[in-house]
């Protein structure tokens, strides 16, 4: 009873400090991970505030190809924030990174405190602490993101299961709801949840009364979500047929690139950075031969062979698993049998052991703090905000070269959300083509580039000739140096704004 309480008194203050540490993250976590992220939640609810029209959003709105339940949120929160007349878009933003945040550690504690039992006493103050802080959890989890809502979904089912309220009365409506919400807010979730279902129905082996109510209280969901997005879209649509028609049927996806089959399986290994990404694939493979019934294999395992068959892929469709890193390393290495391999080694193997252990605990340690008190992707908002900081209403001429513009980033759509009217964007294809001409006398003339715009040293000589000098980088040097040894951050993108004194 003491150990256990021990533990309990360890969780609230690991949660304690998660709360003060996920907040701040959701703060400096300025602008959006990938574009969906933004031009398909943000961007879509302007359709529905009236801040910007169909014809400019992405092509998936006309499609109705997006579920809207997250647009439908961001349409309320920002309704609301209205009255309160908070219009600053990076406030409105930072609130919605909250939301993420508040959600992500009131689920995160739920399933910790399920999954303590499963997990044996040696294991369970590490695996309380890296279920908050592995280094790219709390960057993640701040995220408005489909992938993170749904992955925090689905670990809140795993919760349920795991907890001793299953068997209670309704808890299998209130599961089936759960996985109803997981795939409303991404569609891919589905294959984790088959996966569930086939634990539940082959391994857990639950009657079949409670399967038709799981199933029944799914189907009220999903019904939830075809009346939210004919609303949305103001016809009614299937979003999830729209979906699988647009990007598997017809293929559109792979028109974004295509990876080979085995892409997955290294991203498991490179996206964590290599030390604990060579030790999560390790640590799953322990879980895989050794227990093979366990639930988290169940899911995983259709989850990944789907999307390794689909030929668009990305890092990010990997995060919805991400809050599931801490149990598969707990529970794998566990499998090992640490003690007995430990006891034949001699004192220099413990010591290589231990010398290890650190070296993983220091990279976790830089990349937790690198990642979470960073601007979001290459940090363009930060940019975009520095310049409705410091220049407010004055008229500006932003100078940029390809793919630099904060407000345009990939020259397609533009950030309406962000945009500001005193601001006139200029493009320019490289920085050798900064001249004189383009700058205006009535103006405060800015220019933004890419770090890889800088290799040019003739292209420079336009900078000094014309008294431009820094002002603000996307991300900060000291940040970019540490951010550098993880696969995740990419120098030569971060962009550098300049000004004329």
């Amino acid at each position: 009873m003491t150990f256990l309480n021990d533990m309990l008194k360890f969780h609230r203050s690991v949660f304690f400090i998660a709360i003060i540490f996920y907040c701040f993250t959701a703060y400096y976590s300025n602008g959006y991970y990938h574009a969906d992220e933004h031009y398909q939640i943000i961007e879509f609810a302007g359709a529905k505030l009236g801040t910007n029209t169909a014809n400019e959003q992405a092509w998936e709105f006309k499609a109705m190809s997006r579920q809207a339940i997250q647009p439908a949120i961001v349409y309320v929160v920002f309704r609301v924030l209205d009255v309160f007349q908070i219009s600053d878009p990076y406030t409105k933003a930072f609130i919605l990174r909250l939301l993420s945040a508040i959600l992500a550690l009131a689920v995160i504690q739920f399933f910790v405190k399920t999954m303590l039992a499963e997990i044996d006493d040696r294991f369970r103050k590490p695996f309380i602490l890296i279920s908050y802080f592995l280094w790219f959890l709390p960057a993640i989890n701040v995220r408005f993101s489909s992938e993170s809502w749904s992955g925090l979904m689905f670990l809140l089912a795993i919760s349920i299961i795991y907890s001793k309220n299953l068997n209670q009365k309704n808890m299998f409506l209130v599961l089936g709801g759960i996985l109803g919400l997981a795939f409303l807010f991404r569609f891919q979730s589905v294959f984790l949840s088959l996966g569930l279902l086939g634990w539940l129905l082959f391994v857990r082996k639950i009657s079949l009364k409670n399967m038709i109510h799981l199933l029944l209280s799914g189907i009220a969901v999903l019904i939830f979500g075809i009346l939210i997005d004919s609303w949305f879209y103001g016809k009614f649509v299937i979003t999830f047929w729209e979906y699988f028609n647009k990007q598997i049927i017809e293929d559109i996806a792979s028109e974004f690139g295509i990876e080979i089959w085995y892409y997955y399986l290294k991203e498991i290994i490179k996206a964590p950075f290599w030390p604990i990404g060579v030790i999560t694939a390790f640590a799953f493979l322990m879980l895989l031969i050794k227990a093979p019934r366990n639930i988290l294999i169940w899911c995983i395992v259709p989850f990944l062979i789907v999307h390794s068959i689909i030929p668009h892929k990305e890092v990010r469709f990997l995060l919805p698993l991400a809050n599931l890193v801490p149990s598969i390393l707990v529970l794998g290495l566990h499998k090992v049998e640490c003690n007995r391999i430990m006891k034949r080694f001699n004192r220099i193997s413990k010591t290589v052991v231990l010398v290890f252990a650190m070296m993983l605990f220091i990279v976790n340690s830089i990349g937790l703090v690198a990642f979470s008190f960073k601007p979001s992707g290459n940090g363009k908002m930060e940019i975009s905000r520095y310049i409705a900081d410091e220049f407010d209403d004055k008229p500006v001429r932003l100078i940029h070269c390809s793919w630099s513009s904060p407000y345009n980033p990939f020259e397609s759509v533009p950030t309406k959300f962000y945009q500001r009217d005193n601001v006139e964007d200029i493009r320019i294809l490289t920085l050798c083509q900064l001249n004189d001409s383009l700058l205006s006398d009535s103006k405060e003339n800015l220019l933004v580039l890419r770090q890889i715009e800088l290799k040019n040293p003739k292209c420079l000589m336009n900078l000094q000739q014309l008294g431009f000098v820094e002002r603000k980088r996307s991300i900060p040097v000291r940040i970019e140096k540490l951010c550098r040894f993880y696969p995740e951050m990419k120098p030569e993108e971060v962009l550098i704004l300049y000004s004329i004194p």
